[in-house]
């Protein structure tokens, strides 16, 4: 179980400065790099759900 919330923690953090390059392209008006970081923000969220999915039966 340690192992998990160590990296689910791992990929929260990801996301987190993910986002905040996100935002960034919206700030800085770079529209070119924001499909990608938008796809990068995604692919981290579809691991997570994945890393959650996977692990179901441990939070029960």
């Amino acid at each position: 179980m340690d192992h998990l919330n160590y990296l689910l923690k791992i990929k929260l953090d990801e996301l987190f400065v993910l986002e905040k390059e996100y935002i960034k392209t919206y700030k800085h008006k770079y529209q070119n790099n924001r499909d990608i970081a938008y796809a990068k923000v995604l692919a981290c969220q579809k691991e997570i759900i994945e890393i959650l999915k996977s692990n179901y039966d441990k939070f029960s």
